[in-house]
């Protein structure tokens, strides 16, 4: 594929490309440094955590981020607080250098630039999850509940229909944009995520692995990552245990991740008594993180809603770890090809407990099959998601809408 002309991307997003914390920010940073190793000169601006001066790191050779002040403990200044730095930064990056395209990951920075500040850039919207719908997801606190989702329906709207091109992973969430934003058919571009099979990978020495992580011999490792947040379906994982530990006594369950859920999802396990049964890892870095996956005998994915994708999905599949997931969003259309035994029959703790006592029974009676689904997890991980496909087809889709920009800016 022609490479030529390189463009100069500023990527508008509300997460970090520094920090991978999560499925966004795996897409916006592998995105972004994908791009800059072929040449492009790629700037991420982005929020900082707090109300902290605007700060500028090199991340890689040619992929810079900027971060913005942002005051995330004021409702009211929800856009002011962000809205100046990012018009100011962007109108600087325009002055020296110029700026070929915008690629928007999430609204609430991006409400000042696209469409708004800035209407003549070609813009991109690449859409992870509805920002009302995920807002509404984290927060059960009734007070200005509905109007700040409101807000973040409205201010999503407005970005994403100023865009030329809309951005989705799966079939899932381009339904969900064109009805929740009437966004036409023909301006969505489905372009799945990857997954990075060097990293996220089956372990030479699985047994030393295990034992080297503190895993007693002998148990059944299930293991989630998620953010502990009220979709994913943790409360539900959690009471399933009760009903899985009788009939596999070897089973045991680890929850990476934190969140606002956290201390009540200890309560219910102290409660049910299954502290000796579920062990709460907290935040995992990135370099732990393919060793879980490799170290465990089943992933389980029991979200209740928005699974827009399912990066951690593809990783574990990637591991040659079987995932079982909720018939939610993403999980069937990554899950539905390779084997539709890995979907579970609803989201609820008896749909949860008797598909993972069925998955450890068959793999318990037949191990040769759980060897032959290991290796059929990993060849449908890697034969069907690439990370390099998908940065060939985002970055042609970038250079044929920034040719027009471009093409009236140097005869302008």
């Amino acid at each position: 594929m022609a490479r030529d002309p390189h463009l100069k991307i500023v990527f508008l997003a509300d997460v970090s490309a520094a920090r991978v914390i999560g499925g966004a920010e795996r897409v916006l940073a592998e995105e972004a440094r994908g791009l800059a190793r072929r040449g492009h000169r790629v700037t991420v601006l982005c929020r900082a955590p707090g109300p902290a001066p605007t700060a500028e790191e090199e991340l890689a050779p040619g992929l810079r981020e900027i971060r913005c002040p942002f005051a995330p403990r004021r409702p009211h200044r929800l856009l002011s607080a962000t809205w100046p730095a990012v018009r100011r930064t962007l109108s600087r990056l325009r002055r020296h250098g110029g700026v070929d395209c915008l690629d928007i990951h999430q609204p609430i920075a991006a409400f000042g630039a696209a469409g708004v500040a800035f209407p003549e850039l070609p813009a991109v919207y690449t859409c992870h999850s509805l920002a009302h719908e995920e807002y509404l997801s984290r927060n059960r606190k009734p007070a200005m509940r509905r109007v700040q989702a409101g807000i973040r329906r409205l201010i999503e709207r407005r970005v994403m229909r100023s865009c030329r091109r809309v951005v989705t992973l799966s079939r899932y969430t381009a339904e969900k944009a064109m009805r929740a934003h009437g966004i036409p058919a023909e301006r969505i571009e489905f372009i799945p995520g990857g997954v990075d099979p060097e990293r996220f990978r089956p372990a030479l020495d699985r047994e030393g692995l295990r034992r080297r992580l503190g895993l007693e011999p002998g148990r059944r490792l299930l293991l989630t990552v998620r953010n502990l947040v009220p979709r994913m379906g943790l409360e539900n994982l959690i009471a399933a245990m009760a009903d899985i530990a009788p009939g596999v006594p070897e089973a045991v369950l680890w929850i990476g991740g934190e969140g606002p859920l956290r201390e009540a999802l200890e309560a219910r396990t102290q409660a049910l008594g299954l502290e000796r049964r579920v062990r709460f890892l907290g935040f995992v870095p990135e370099e732990t993180l393919p060793e879980l996956y490799a170290a465990a005998d089943l992933f389980v994915l029991p979200s209740l809603d928005l699974e827009g994708f399912g990066m951690v999905t593809l990783e574990a599949l990637a591991s040659g770890l079987p995932v079982l997931a909720t018939p939610v969003g993403g999980s069937v259309e990554i899950l539905s090809p390779l084997d539709r035994g890995l979907l579970l029959e609803g989201t609820s703790v008896e749909a949860l407990g008797r598909g993972v006592l069925s998955f450890l029974h068959r793999l318990a009676a037949d191990p040769q099959a759980g060897r032959r689904l290991s290796a059929a997890c990993r060849r449908h991980a890697v034969g069907h998601y690439s990370w390099e496909r998908h940065l060939d087809r985002l970055e042609a889709l970038f250079q044929t809408i920034a040719s027009p920009f471009l093409q009236a800016t140097r005869t302008g």
